[in-house]
């Protein structure tokens, strides 16, 4: 992990980085301390986002959630890797991890518009799963280059609008504009 991405998550933003830079990492759990899959009937309604979201963007990833306390506000993260078993004889490939932080996903269920809040996270981390799938090396690149992680994390805020967009147009009152808010929010 680069000293710009560990600073973006120490205070909060969420984490853009290669598993296997890691020292002795072998399987992604120390990472998110904590790590495990939704269990509660809150958790479980993440579903039909994770699915909309799948569906847009025709990847399908993990989803659990970590123990993110530390941290100031909150985080959430992508993996390209899959850190849960993947269940035998599925008929999609399971394509990364994405994880939220408990911390963070009971901030955004305090909201008023807390469906456009949570789509706002998960929207901008299927935006790093896309990364990792079509633009990982051009964006290391320029990571590298700059030493900064502002551009990966611009085009994944990206992606969070483009499906605030494409909602908009299905869903006439769906509020859109929380998703640029929550971005707006994170930093």
């Amino acid at each position: 992990m680069t000293s710009s991405a560990k600073t973006l998550a120490d205070y909060g933003g969420c984490i853009y980085s290669q598993s296997a830079n890691i020292p002795g990492s072998n399987n992604g759990t120390e990472r998110f301390p904590g790590i495990r899959r939704g269990i509660d009937n809150a958790e479980l309604a993440l579903g039909p986002i994770v699915v909309e979201l799948a569906q847009l963007f025709q990847i399908m990833p993990h989803l659990g959630f970590y123990d993110d306390s530390k941290s100031c506000s909150g985080n959430a993260a992508a993996d390209r890797r899959s850190l849960f078993p993947v269940v035998p004889n599925l008929p999609f490939k399971v394509e990364g991890t994405i994880v939220l932080g408990t911390k963070l996903f009971n901030k955004l269920s305090q909201y008023k518009n807390q469906t456009a809040a949570i789509a706002a996270v998960c929207a901008h981390e299927f935006g790093h799963l896309l990364q990792f799938k079509y633009v990982d090396q051009e964006l290391r690149q320029i990571r590298d280059n700059e030493g900064s992680v502002v551009r990966i994390e611009l085009f994944a805020d990206f992606i969070c609008g483009y499906h605030a967009g494409i909602r908009k147009l299905r869903q006439d009152d769906y509020p859109a504009v929380i998703q640029a808010l929550n971005q707006f929010r994170a930093g």
